[in-house]
């Protein structure tokens, strides 16, 4: 589904996310959100 994250962990307390990395700026999401709304 998605077009560019894949994510993957060595650690699991890497896999951890807290609100310092899950919150960002609709700027930064622009893309993603597009293609999020295309592929509904």
């Amino acid at each position: 589904m998605s077009d560019e994250y894949e994510l993957t962990f060595l650690n699991t307390e890497d896999a951890i996310f807290g609100k310092d990395r899950l919150l960002m700026s609709t700027d930064r999401l622009r893309t993603r959100l597009e293609f999020l709304r295309r592929a509904r």
